[in-house]
């Protein structure tokens, strides 16, 4: 079950991809973007793969809630 810092960190990652999108910022360059810099993340961090397909697939979440108007249940 999500923790209350889950529910709000999924819902601000979809608030600010829905402000992008309302403001005309290409969704697919963004994401593709946000997908390379995640890649960056700590390499010496054991799980860092994990992380970076999980953090992925947020971002992919995401943007599926807001083309749809509903939230991606995990």
């Amino acid at each position: 079950m999500a923790t209350d810092r889950e529910i709000s960190l999924e819902v601000a990652l979809i608030s600010v991809v829905k402000a992008a999108h309302k403001q005309g910022v290409d969704l697919k360059s963004l994401l593709d973007l946000a997908a390379e810099v995640v890649s960056s993340f700590p390499h010496e961090d054991p799980a860092r793969d994990d992380r970076i397909s999980s953090a992925c697939a947020e971002i992919s979440n995401a943007h599926t809630a807001v083309l749809t108007g509903v939230r991606v249940k995990a």
